[in-house]
């Protein structure tokens, strides 16, 4: 009888809507990585900290030049995000997809200002390269100036 019921159990997933309607499950359960993900990690081969900040719909990491306490939101840091091309919005906690997207690391002062230089734009897939500028803009002595 337990064998039984254990085949009914199974019974629905032999059709093929029913197949695909466990694999689309699947697939929202294991999305692929946010950039936050991919560049933490890359950042953390390097010994770095990035924190999540977001806004109006937005999202970013702030990296502290001051690696050596939590970021209070006080002080020089880097801003990195992503943007989607044909989309204002920038963000760090979605998947990119398919979408062609850029990397933007910038220099923020961090005094409530808002105020921030570009310095510079790479292609998504470039990730380490990216990580790898952060860590050699973090390990260099910094003109704090805009």
């Amino acid at each position: 009888m337990e064998a039984d019921e254990s085949e009914a159990q199974d019974e629905p997933l032999k059709t093929p809507y029913a197949r695909g309607r466990a694999e689309a499950h699947a697939v929202t359960l294991h999305l692929e990585e946010h950039p936050d993900q991919a560049l933490r990690r890359a950042l953390a081969v390097h010994g770095l900290k990035a924190y999540l900040d977001e806004d109006c719909g937005n999202s970013w990491l702030r990296i502290p030049f001051d690696q050596t306490r939590d970021w209070d939101g006080v002080g020089w840091h880097l801003v990195v995000f992503v943007t989607v091309d044909g989309d204002d919005a920038t963000f760090v906690d979605e998947p990119v997809g398919d979408r062609t997207a850029h990397w933007h690391l910038n220099r923020g002062v961090g005094d409530g200002t808002g105020r921030e230089t570009r310095l510079m734009v790479s292609p998504y897939t470039a990730t380490d390269q990216v990580a790898k500028v952060i860590a050699a803009l973090l390990g260099t002595p910094q003109r704090h100036e805009l």
